[in-house]
């Protein structure tokens, strides 16, 4: 009985695979190759599946179906837009029906292999954009599934989605919890040597640390280890220095979010600065 993960590389979809293995370690690992400009992400999955034990880890190639899918910025000749992830222009960066391809593939191994669990890496932070990353969709597909292979499907079957209806910053917290080396995983769109810190994946990944009040292990074009942080006024600044100085401004104005140039990049300020132990939780095999 193997319970199965759709791992891409992210940050979502290894913090999963952790929390996942710690319920059960029997997992057994699934990626896709889609013609994706970032496939350099699956270069990522290796260091994860040795970690936990050596894991079985398969990539399937759906690279035959990238020419249906071509008005995608990720797959596409049209360039990765930049800004944060709620920005309109983020909708290019929709591939059609991707989780829905992703998950029924796996759903299929993960019946096959006798097991109870499929993984998602899907977040709070992807239902503005991305239709199939919403509560909806889960739960449709997850009945859509039982009907599909009545008989077959085992009792306790269902969607494993931890990240559903918790932000970012939240993943960090507990992917850092699990021992997760954050630097070991690929988020930016653009596929480059290094994070562009630009588009909407980096942006959000430096948002998330941020929130969370870790420092950002990411190396980026041009500023390297962490980005930029910047202060009113745009005066360059260090991690510490941009949190001391978001912490004393919530101290003085209390119920006030710090204003948006506190740091450069990130979407202004949506979230007050809070205590990482409030919005933290501890995953327990007995959730299950």
């Amino acid at each position: 009985m193997t319970n199965v993960a759709v791992v891409s590389g992210g940050m979502d979809s290894v913090a999963m695979l952790y929390h996942l293995c710690d319920i059960d370690p029997d997992v057994k690992v699934l990626s896709y190759n889609y013609g994706q400009k970032h496939k350099k992400e699956l270069d990522y999955v290796q260091f994860h599946v040795d970690k936990l034990g050596g894991l079985d880890w398969k990539v399937i190639d759906l690279t035959s179906v990238t020419q249906l899918l071509t008005k995608s910025a990720l797959v596409g000749n049209r360039d990765v837009p930049e800004g944060h992830y709620e920005s309109e222009s983020m909708k290019q960066t929709v591939v059609p029906n991707r989780n829905m391809i992703m998950a029924s593939i796996a759903a299929a191994a993960c019946i096959s292999e006798g097991g109870w669990l499929l993984g998602l890496g899907v977040h709070a932070g992807d239902h503005h954009i991305y239709p199939d990353c919403r509560e909806a969709f889960v739960q449709s597909l997850e009945a859509t599934l039982k009907i599909a292979n009545e008989g077959f499907i085992h009792q306790q079957f269902q969607l494993f989605t931890p990240w559903l209806h918790v932000p970012k910053q939240t993943i960090v917290l507990n992917g850092l919890r699990y021992g997760i080396d954050f630097s070991k995983t690929w988020s930016c769109y653009k596929g480059g040597e290094l994070h562009c810190g630009k588009c909407g994946t980096c942006v959000e990944r430096k948002e998330a640390f941020f929130l969370a009040q870790q420092p950002d292990p990411t190396e980026y074009e041009g500023t390297g280890v962490g980005g930029h942080y910047a202060r009113e006024g745009g005066l360059s600044c260090t991690f510490e220095e941009a949190l001391d100085y978001a912490k004393s401004y919530t101290r003085k104005n209390p119920g006030v979010y710090p204003p948006s140039g506190i740091y450069a990049d990130l979407n202004p300020a949506r979230y007050p600065i809070v205590n990482p132990e409030e919005i933290a939780f501890e995953p327990s095999r007995e959730t299950f």
